[in-house]
């Protein structure tokens, strides 16, 4: 098993050996045990992100239809609960199918997603939620409120196109 607690500066060909014991120990879908769920949810994190930051963004606006950087702060962190919601009970599964605990517990996402609705209730989709929505209203907040706050200044057009220019026209 894959241990960097033991030694922290393992070279290469012993992570590849571990590696590949990871593989006889339980073949190749093993090393992409809890892929199943991030890829399941991709979709729900986009949607729960935009959706939160669309709705939160129109009841914040100014009368007149405008808006402002901090509001767009706010509403980001406001999509970072709505995005959590969606979310965590794939995060929750993924860790379940990655951890020695439950080593053998689960066949598949669907019934680690299964077993955990039936053993312990639709809450325990939620463990970790708190941490998890914490993570998402700041990159939220930063995302939205930032990339407002830079669209709407004329010295980030400038860089942004300078920069560009400046990578493209690289002999």
């Amino acid at each position: 098993m894959l241990d960097t607690t033991q030694n922290p500066n393992a070279s290469a060909p012993s992570i590849l050996g571990d590696m590949c014991a990871i593989y006889r120990e339980g073949g190749i879908l093993r090393l992409y045990r809890g892929l199943g769920p991030q890829v399941l949810a991709a979709i729900p994190a986009t949607c729960g992100m935009f959706a939160g930051e669309r709705f939160l963004a129109r009841r914040l606006e100014l009368p007149d239809g405008s808006t402002t950087p901090g509001r767009m702060f706010l509403s980001g962190l406001g999509s970072g609960v709505t995005e959590t919601m969606c979310v965590c009970p794939f995060e929750v599964a993924k860790v379940r199918l990655q951890s020695v605990e439950h080593l053998g517990k689960y066949r598949s996402t669907f019934h680690c997603l299964s077993v955990i609705a039936a053993e312990e209730g639709p809450l325990a989709f939620y463990s970790g939620a708190g941490a998890m929505a914490c993570r998402n209203m700041i990159f939220n907040s930063i995302f939205f409120g930032g990339g407002f706050a830079l669209r709407e200044t004329e010295v980030a057009r400038k860089w942004a196109g300078s920069s560009t220019a400046g990578s493209v026209g690289v002999d």
